[in-house]
């Protein structure tokens, strides 16, 4: 049987047969990798000037900007420097690193309402890393969208797909070649939920990961990745409300 995405029964079948070893690697991976702090910086403010725009992003770590020195050149300073030159930008950032999809709706439930044109995701990897199944990752994306539709009256949500979890640093093979195509399958999944959902706009994240571009723990993505990935938000939000 052959162990690919595009086959979930050999998948599932390599996790029986690898399952000691890839558990062992995770355990290590998270024993050993370096722990690095959310960037500091304000987490909401205006900037810019023109057409009011209200702007959210929520998600895990990697949406609070792990692996950036600063919000600046985090995900949040990379999406906001651009839109400021066209928008009077009202932002605010919602993540925190360890957030799941579902840790993310109980977190968003608890803030209060509050309009926002657009909202950006950054979730999904700690649901791959978890083992959780695409079927309950896909429900739990429902209830997200759900709740930033009719809590949040979100107009446009743009979700950031999986990186190439198999090219990270911090994991060894095999567990680098099982995320990888976990990850592969999670985009898969998520492009035939997204299809039909007007409001919903994918960003892939898959680029191929080059020496350096990655934080120092080899597991967040660094400055340059933050800048590639912002550039792609910010214009998918530029040409949504330009047209407007």
């Amino acid at each position: 049987m052959k162990w690919t995405v595009e086959n979930p029964a050999g998948l599932a079948a390599a996790m029986v047969t690898l399952g000691p070893q890839l558990l062992a690697q995770g355990v290590y991976v998270r024993s050993t990798a370096a722990k690095l702090a959310e960037p500091p910086g304000p987490r909401s403010g205006i900037s810019g000037s023109g057409v009011p725009l209200r702007l959210l992003i929520t998600g895990d770590s990697a949406g609070a900007g792990v692996g950036s020195p600063d919000l600046e050149q985090a995900l949040l300073g990379q999406v906001r420097t651009p839109l400021s030159a066209h928008f009077e930008l009202h932002w605010k950032l919602e993540a925190s690193t360890g957030h799941t999809t579902l840790d993310a709706v109980t977190h968003l439930r608890e803030l209060p309402p509050e309009p926002f044109d657009a909202v950006v995701t950054s979730l999904g990897t700690n649901d791959v890393t978890s083992m959780r199944m695409v079927s309950t990752w896909l429900e739990h994306l429902g209830r997200l969208v759900f709740l930033l539709r009719s809590k949040f009256q979100a107009r446009q949500i743009i979700i950031s797909g999986m990186a190439r979890l198999q090219q990270f640093p911090a994991f060894p093979q095999p567990l680098a070649w099982y995320m990888g195509a976990r990850a592969r399958q999670f985009n898969r999944a998520l492009r035939q939920w997204a299809a039909p959902q007007a409001d919903c706009e994918i960003i892939p994240m898959d680029v191929e990961i080059l020496p350096g571009m990655m934080a120092e723990d080899g597991f967040h993505p660094g400055p340059r990745v933050y800048a590639l990935w912002g550039a792609a938000v910010a214009e998918a939000i530029r040409r949504r409300w330009s047209a407007a």
